[in-house]
Formats: structure tokens, sequence, C-alpha cells
């Protein structure tokens, strides 16, 4: 397949490979261009995703914070700017689908502390939220076999059928079980629950 290339002998024949080298690299330097532009508008989605959940805002201000950031660059004169942040997804859809993305890589890495951890603890309280819903806020603390401890929030979860301490368990219990079990668990502390916990738990 290559016998048209026998012709060329000597600096001619590297010279001919210097210069098919070079597409080469220039071929392979579109693709990696091309993907390095796709991880860049993936990272600022998420980017933006994140804190629109952290300033608890709405998933259609993904699309204002764009035309915002458009119209920005236009000011600044920086046309090629603008064009990339036209390329950002960020459609509530997309919003969504990012902070779902997050919460559960979220949760699979407390999930991976806890089920990893030597012993835990738990913290509980019970609150209202705006709409006087009431809500379990569940904290937890771990400690592994290097005595690195964690602190974070768990879970909160709504509490539909009441606020008695047996119902506070029954929440506990099916959170716990998503994570893991009550066997490495060193203590639970309540706020107003306290003695009706230890009793289910005994």
């Amino acid at each position: 397949m290559h016998k048209s290339y026998d012709k060329y002998t000597g600096d001619s024949r590297l010279a001919l490979l210097k210069d098919l080298s070079s597409k080469l690299t220039k071929q392979k330097n579109v693709f990696l261009k091309k993907q390095i532009n796709d991880r860049d508008n993936l990272i600022a989605s998420y980017e933006v995703c994140l804190e629109l959940v952290k300033q608890k805002k709405g998933f259609r201000d993904g699309e204002l914070i764009k035309r915002c950031a458009i119209k920005m660059a236009n000011a600044f004169g920086n046309k090629e700017m603008a064009t990339k942040f036209e390329t950002v997804s960020l459609s509530h859809q997309t919003v969504s689908r990012r902070v779902n993305e997050m919460s559960d890589r979220v949760s699979g890495m407390l999930r991976n502390i806890i089920q990893n951890c030597k012993y835990y603890s738990l913290a509980l309280d019970e609150s209202n939220d705006i709409s006087d819903n009431s809500q379990l806020i569940i904290f937890i603390r771990t400690i592994d076999k290097d005595f690195n401890i964690h602190e974070e929030l768990l879970q909160i979860k709504p509490l539909i059928t009441g606020t008695r301490g047996v119902d506070i368990f029954e929440a506990l219990k099916k959170i716990i079980s998503d994570f893991g079990s009550f066997d490495n668990c060193t203590g639970i502390i309540t706020d107003g629950a306290k003695l009706w916990l230890g009793y289910i738990l005994v």
C-alpha cells in the first residue's frame, strides 16, 4: 500500500515523513480540543448548578445566569468567551439532573464512610419548616480505624405520621438501613425523645 512512497529517498523522504507526521498531529489535536471544550462546558455547568443549590435558587435561574454571562462577555468585547458561554447547558432540566447526580455522589461517599467506619454516633433534632411541617434532622459523626473523624448532615426526613418517639425511631431506622446498620452505633442524642428511643433500641 505504501509503494507510492518508494520514489522518495534521502532528504525528500525525511521531509515527506515530517509533513505526514505534522498532519497526523493536527488531526489528533482537533479531537483533543473538542474533548477539552466539552469537559470545560461540563465543569462550568456543574459549578453553576452547585451555586444555585447553595443559594437555594430555582433551577430555572440557570438560564438567567447564562444570559447574564453572555451579555457580560459581549460588553467586554470578548466574543470568543460569549460563544463559549452559549454552549454551556443550563436549562432547568439539566440543572435538575446535575443536582441529582451531585446528590447521588455525596450520598455514595457518605455511605462508603459509614460502612467503613469503626464507630458512629447520631444527633437528632425535630423541628418545623416554614410550612409548619415536622422535619427530622439527622447528623452523624464517624471515626475510622485511623482515627479520622467525619461529621456530616445525614438526612432531613419529613415526619408525616407524627412526632412521637416511635415515629422518630421508625424514620431513623429506615434511613440507617439505607446506609448500613446500627451495629457500629455508639450513641444517639435526641431532643425530647431520648427515653423512647432508648426503650425501643433495648
